[in-house]
């Protein structure tokens, strides 16, 4: 990647995966369902009216799209690349290809296959990756023994990403401490919160995703509304801004505590898919959430009204306020050791 496209290109969130949990080899993503299909073919049908009615022309050039002269020619680079012949006025000239400097069929040797299987010993790092156009999850293996960081797998994301989660339990009804799994949890600008498996390549859609919007809300400019008036255009629950912050129960496998811009701390339970508990603490955005070590009842949110809050889950009215004199507050833990 050149300079000009790294500059465009932000790390917004980053996690790391424990060894052990993901698959040796990753799964390829199956079929939409038929849902999942109708919803691409209407954001394919979105597109083509914009282009109908004259929005995308511009960009896209439409109608030149089907000239001969605005196709382009791999010949032309290819020739410029490697400093050969250049085709000629009539653009019948037919260019040697060098077999050695430009096989056409690739073959996988050892080394690369090695590069597709994940060890036991390989260390694996999701980053949230956020560019002008798309946003996307890009899964690293770290190989300790050479320092070798590459990107094995990247996942697409629908929205732009500001936090994740890994959770090493299949999320469900029957997720247990004993049934690993090797899943993300995601937050967007968006109110969702989106689930998505690692171990699974070219994947069109999270497994689940945590309240968001409804069908309802699908041409509802929904920024511009009141927050009364927004609630009634997304599911039971949810968010309704972007969610900033999200921490995993450390012993109860199903729960998920996420924070938002919408100043509130919700419990999620992964079983159900449903919000089982919200908790106002702040009058502002909430950027922190960290479970206390050792005690999985007390969770820790901060956030950009500069007061710190240890809130007991199963009392919410039981909670010990800090004061840290209207500082915005973007990230926090506990002490490794000293649980006070």
């Amino acid at each position: 990647m050149d300079d000009k496209n790294k500059s465009h290109m932000m790390i917004t969130a980053l996690a790391w995966v424990k060894r052990g949990y993901s698959k040796a080899v990753v799964d390829e993503a199956p079929i939409p369902n038929p849902e999942e299909q109708k919803q691409m073919i209407a954001d394919m049908e979105g597109v083509e009216q914009l282009i109908n009615e004259g929005e995308g022309e511009d960009k896209f050039d439409m109608e030149n799209y089907d000239k001969e002269d605005n196709i382009p020619v791999f010949g032309e680079d290819y020739a410029e690349l490697i400093g050969k012949a250049d085709l000629e006025d009539d653009g019948e000239g037919d260019i040697e290809m060098d077999d050695e400097q430009y096989p056409y069929q690739v073959d996988e040797d050892e080394e690369d296959k090695e590069d597709i299987v994940i060890k036991n010993t390989d260390a694996l790092i999701v980053t949230a990756a956020a560019e002008q156009e798309y946003s996307n999850l890009e899964v690293y293996i770290y190989e300790e023994d050479n320092s070798n960081l590459f990107v094995h797998h990247e996942l697409m994301l629908n929205a732009y990403p500001l936090c994740l989660e890994w959770l090493p339990y299949k999320p469900g009804e029957k997720a247990s401490l004993s049934a690993k799994g090797n899943y993300i949890a995601v937050g967007t600008f968006k109110p969702g919160i989106e689930i998505w498996s690692l171990d699974v390549v070219d994947a069109v859609a999270p497994i689940m995703t945590l309240g968001g919007e409804t069908k309802a809300a699908a041409n509802v400019p929904l920024d511009s509304m009141k927050r009364k008036k927004k609630m009634l255009y997304y599911k039971e629950g949810s968010h309704l801004d972007a969610v900033l912050c999200l921490a995993a129960h450390p012993t109860q496998v199903n729960f998920l505590a996420s924070g938002s811009a919408d100043r509130t701390i919700k419990i999620w339970d992964l079983g159900t898919q449903t919000c089982i508990r919200t908790i106002k603490n702040h009058k502002e955005k909430v950027q922190v959430l960290e479970w206390q070590p050792g005690n999985d009842k007390m969770l820790l949110s901060a956030g950009f009204d500069g007061k710190g809050v240890i809130t007991n889950t199963k009392n919410p009215n039981e909670k010990i306020y800090l004061d840290f004199k209207n500082t915005e507050i973007e990230s926090g833990c506990w002490h490794p050791t000293q649980t006070n």
